[in-house]
């Protein structure tokens, strides 16, 4: 019997915030324990993406009878500096916590697991007071503000990286590694070829899930400056902001650049499939499919990013030479095209670079003790509900 049939019967909270980074891992765990019954809560940025899984999967969560419901919150940042608006954002937190109260004593759930996010703070508190076992999980190299607060109440504090930044060493700490779906693990098995000076260059530029300015129109400028001996060779998929789609799609075409622009890329994993660099934002869902697949990339953090996390996840790669970390701030046009034009004649660095994060992924299995992350947490899932079965409340 595996873990998830022992758990077959129980009822699981999952909570992430609306941000790619947060609900990317948790939709891939819900994957996993699609069987369970599920409560899953985030925000109206997040809700989109919930229901499309549902929609795909053919879960009709509006049942009352069904074993899933989607609970989305209206809540907004406690830390805003009008007074106004934190006194509303707290009156919204205090309706939430009462509303989910009365939900979790009725559905008596045995594990509640936050993805950090301003959702999962009411959830795994309740979880506190309820005697509910929690997991919080934490995708970047820096703990987030939310999951830094919840790391004082959870079970379970899971971490991406081995060495993420704690403000103070947390006892309930383990590594578990980011989660993916299974699709991109199985592009890491395949072997990375990368191309000679003669053969087609593809490489994949991702904005994130909420897109980015900076790698929409200026990056396809900046690769229409290259020489056409290298235009000739590109070919590019392009993930842009809906209204830069047309003006991008022109500067490709009329510099004779083979290229795919789309706002989104319903199929993402052939694209990642055929790439042999990627130019991304270094949000922690992204760098875990680029450490899952082992593709070389160029990572430009986002400047404004919470506690700068995702210039902390972009250097992780860069030290161990996985790829090249280009900081917006100090960003120099001609050094860039410099460095692409030398990855496109020099196939030996890429190979390197691929070489380095596949060492990482095999040291990160050996740590999981040759799990997935994903079925290393179903692990502690497992264990937590057995452990802690629920305090004053009928099974």
């Amino acid at each position: 019997m595996n873990k998830i049939d022992q758990i077959f019967n129980n009822t699981m909270v999952v909570a992430a915030g609306g941000t790619g980074g947060h609900i990317f891992p948790a939709l891939s765990l819900i994957e996993k324990i699609i069987d369970l019954k599920l409560i899953v809560i985030t925000d109206n940025r997040g809700e989109i993406f919930f229901k499309n899984f549902f929609k795909k999967s053919k879960i009709n969560f509006k049942d009352k009878n069904s074993n899933y419901q989607l609970i989305v919150q209206d809540l907004t940042s406690p830390s805003n500096k009008n007074l106004l608006k934190k006194l509303i954002s707290f009156f919204k937190f205090l309706i939430s916590t009462i509303k989910l109260l009365k939900l979790f004593i009725y559905k008596r759930p045995n594990l509640i697991m936050g993805f950090g996010g301003y959702p999962s703070v009411v959830p795994v508190i309740i979880g506190k007071i309820l005697g509910i076992p929690t997991i919080i999980h934490e995708q970047n190299a820096i703990l987030g503000r939310a999951n830094k607060f919840l790391s004082n109440f959870s079970n379970i504090l899971a971490l991406s990286f081995k060495d993420t930044k704690l403000n103070e060493k947390r006892y309930n700490s383990v590594f578990t590694g980011n989660f993916v779906r299974k699709e991109f693990n199985i592009i890491g098995k395949s072997e990375y070829v990368a191309p000679n000076y003669k053969n087609q260059f593809c490489i994949l530029i991702m904005g994130g899930s909420l897109g980015a300015s900076f790698l929409s129109e200026e990056m396809a400028n900046l690769l229409c400056t290259l020489p056409v001996k290298y235009k000739k060779r590109l070919l590019v998929f392009h993930q842009v902001k809906d209204y830069d789609i047309s003006k991008v799609k022109k500067l490709y075409i009329k510099n004779k650049i083979k290229a795919e622009v789309s706002s989104f890329f319903n199929d993402v994993f052939i694209k990642f499939k055929k790439t042999h660099l990627i130019i991304a934002r270094s949000g922690g869902s992204s760098v875990a499919e680029i450490i899952a697949t082992h593709i070389p990339s160029i990572l430009i953090p986002l400047p404004t990013a919470l506690d700068n996390h995702q210039k902390e996840n972009a250097a992780f790669i860069a030290s161990i030479k996985g790829g090249w970390l280009l900081d917006q701030n100090t960003f120099s046009s001609k050094e860039f095209i410099i460095l692409i034009k030398n990855l496109m004649i020099n196939p030996k660095k890429l190979k390197e670079a691929n070489l380095n994060i596949k060492n990482i992924s095999i040291n990160n299995l050996t740590l999981l003790k040759n799990n997935s992350s994903i079925d290393f947490v179903i692990n502690i899932i497992s264990r937590l509900i057995n452990q802690y079965p629920q305090k004053g409340m009928k099974q």
